[in-house]
């Protein structure tokens, strides 16, 4: 049964691939926002926010950008929260609630101390809320 689920993938894949010819003519480039951060894993701003940018790094932290003036400030620190002795762990994850700027809600996806994963929800207040 698990061979011929696979062998039927494949061949999904294989029609869809074989089907489906993306050209383009779009160009892409980057454009450096700042630097000095620690090995970033994400970065986004709530809905609604277009002057900041919250920059997850993997070693606990989440600073907040701002993209005027190229000033960094500390949203939130969980380094004591958490373990790294392993690639894939650390501060993993970071999602903003789709109300945040009513609720201050967040959530961060991170390995604790003992190495097991969690998913905590924080609220933000304050200035820092934006």
């Amino acid at each position: 049964m698990v061979h011929s689920f696979n062998l039927l993938a494949y061949l999904a894949v294989a029609i869809i691939s074989a089907s489906t010819t993306l050209t383009t003519n779009a160009e892409i480039g980057t454009t450096l926002l700042a630097s000095g951060f620690k090995k970033t894993i994400w970065a986004e701003s709530p809905k609604g926010v277009k002057d900041h940018l919250w920059v997850v790094e993997k070693e606990g932290t989440i600073r907040i950008l701002n993209l005027s003036t190229g000033e960094k400030s500390d949203f939130l620190d969980i380094k004591k929260r958490i373990k790294i002795k392993m690639n894939e762990q650390g501060l993993l994850g970071f999602a903003f609630d789709k109300d945040y700027l009513q609720n201050g809600q967040f959530y961060v996806y991170y390995t604790n101390v003992k190495g097991d994963t969690e998913i905590v929800r924080f609220t933000a207040s304050g200035k820092d809320k934006r």
